[in-house]
């Protein structure tokens, strides 16, 4: 199992505005959407709730200390573990949002797969950090035309590639 961080990020680093992705760029969310096809996503509440509905084609997951929170097509949890544990029969997990999933599951991830868009945009919400102590950068890769953006992959290193 590959457990996979998925996000796109303003070259500012926001990822979201008013619980919104404050753009709208196809190509990129034609990524998205062909990337985390026919496989498990795990959310934030804060995601879920912008999103509503359930992702088609996903085993869509979400992150609430609400025990009362339900919805029809999620399977609600409250820890990214738990989330983790019920996905354990899928090859990839996707982490998909929002920022403090972003951010705890930075420890955990194997995988980022990050766009970066050539824009800067005002919002609430950034994209943390990424430790090149922990990860490093193995491809890049400019995608679409009217509205470009460069998609980074970064793995986990392995402890043998620490020194």
């Amino acid at each position: 199992m590959e457990l996979i961080l998925i996000a796109a990020m303003a070259k500012n680093r926001v990822i979201g505005k008013n619980n919104k992705i404050p753009w709208h760029i196809p190509d990129e969310m034609r990524h998205f959407k062909e990337t985390t096809m026919g496989h498990a996503v795990i959310m934030g509440r804060k995601t879920f709730e912008s999103i509503k509905t359930p992702l088609p084609g996903r085993l869509n997951v979400v992150l609430t200390r609400n025990p009362d929170l339900r919805s029809p097509g999620f399977h609600f949890t409250d820890s990214i573990e738990k989330g983790i544990d019920y996905c354990r029969n899928q090859k990839q997990i996707f982490i998909i949002g929002g920022q403090s999933i972003f951010q705890k599951s930075m420890k955990i991830v194997d995988t980022i797969l990050l766009s970066v868009l050539d824009e800067e945009y005002d919002g609430d919400a950034v994209f943390p950090h990424i430790s090149m102590k922990n990860f490093r950068k193995i491809s890049e890769k400019r995608i679409g035309e009217s509205q470009p953006f460069t998609l980074f992959t970064f793995q986990r290193k392995k402890k043998t590639d620490a020194a």
